[in-house]
């Protein structure tokens, strides 16, 4: 039997059995059974009427997906539309759209804003900017609030490919329509994949397919890279490839890269292996270096594949005509610099797909002539 300790009411050191120790640990109340799965055991507790309803117990419920909490709560009263204090009521809050189901039969506000923002927008972006990408269960809950009489506005409807309403916005409110809300409409498309809609404000709207000032230095380009058939058609209508990339903004986090880049180092790192082949194909150098953190030009998009454990946008690079053909100096010395980011990474220890994946690539570009790299241990 597992032992824990615990101390007694005398102060004295008591062994009791795990399971003992939690449950005196653990004071028996909704929010405790709410929070460990326990939904049945937090209804019959609120139905003894020991404890009543509460924002804390309905927000959790909705939290930790337990929606018969929910249902029963709203089923007894209590105000479905009680915010806290940041103004966000219970349908800011939901985990699934099973849960989000059960606050929508009790008839919340469904356009009121926080931070000037509704439901919809915080399940469509959050409080991130660009998005990283819809999730399912996301996408769910938006249509969900949608088919419930949501109000549709024009983000919103490019990143769930609403495009009937976009484009009749588009149309109603050019050239106005450029920038909706600070945002630029053609970099929503392209970060969403949605082609049609790219291809509409392009060719209909007229939008710049570079913006690189929209971008605080960075082009549409690299809103895309996740899309082959966006970046084909940014190529197609004369996406500039040549220029240098830097950010004109603030800076946070971790940066490996200090600047001076091409859209192939940003496919390196967060693209495709068929987007870093089209914009290869399209003429973008594939012995480009970008700055390091002391400014000077080191790093290849190859190296970067490497450090970011981008394997097959490395092998699509390696295999490139224009790699395989190309001066043979600046060849090896790009494969010389990813063989030891990725010979850093296959040096640690376990077998985890991150650390198996380094050491494929190594060997990869052992095999393809890179040199100079310490063995990394087993």
């Amino acid at each position: 039997m597992r032992i824990n300790s615990c101390i007694g009411s005398a102060g004295m050191l008591v062994l009791l059995p795990l399971v003992g120790c939690h449950s005196l640990l653990l004071e028996k109340t909704p929010s405790n059974l709410i929070r460990s799965g326990r939904g049945g055991a937090a209804v019959r507790l609120l139905e003894s009427g020991d404890f009543a309803s509460s924002r804390e117990s309905l927000f959790e419920a909705a939290i930790y997906n337990q929606p018969k909490v929910v249902s029963w709560i709203l089923e007894n009263g209590f105000d479905v539309d009680t915010p806290d204090s940041d103004g966000r009521t219970v349908l800011w809050m939901c985990s699934t759209a099973e849960v989000m189901s059960e606050v929508l039969r009790h008839n919340p506000s469904l356009d009121r804003e926080v931070d000037g923002k509704t439901a919809l927008r915080s399940y469509l972006y959050g409080n991130s900017w660009p998005p990283s990408g819809l999730e399912e269960e996301n996408q769910k809950k938006a249509e969900l609030l949608l088919k419930s009489g949501a109000s549709l506005d024009l983000i919103s409807a490019i990143l769930l490919h609403r495009n009937e309403f976009a484009i009749e916005y588009l149309k109603k409110h050019a050239p106005s329509a450029h920038k909706f809300e600070g945002r630029v409409p053609l970099r929503l498309a392209a970060i969403s994949g949605n082609v049609e809609l790219c291809r509409f404000l392009i060719e209909d709207c007229k939008f710049d397919v570079d913006d690189f000032e929209g971008g605080n230095g960075y082009p549409v380009m690299t809103d895309a890279l996740e899309y082959p058939r966006i970046v084909k058609l940014l190529i197609d209508y004369g996406a500039d490839l040549n220029r240098r990339i830097t950010c004109q903004g603030g800076r946070s986090g971790f940066w490996i890269v200090d600047g001076n880049e091409t859209c192939l180092h940003f496919a390196a790192r967060k693209g495709t292996p068929e987007t870093a082949k089209l914009l290869m194909d399209a003429g973008v150098d594939i012995f480009a270096r970008a700055d390091d953190l002391n400014g000077e030009p080191t790093i290849t998009a190859l190296e970067l594949a490497a450090i970011h454990g981008e394997t097959k946008t490395a092998v699509a690079i390696m295999n490139h005509a224009k790699f395989v053909n190309g001066d043979r100096s600046l060849r090896q010395q790009s494969l010389n610099a990813a063989l030891e980011a990725a010979s850093r990474r296959a040096s640690r220890r376990g077998w985890t797909d991150e650390i198996v994946q380094a050491r494929q690539l190594r060997k990869l570009l052992i095999q393809k002539g890179a040199e100079n790299s310490p063995t990394p241990d087993k």
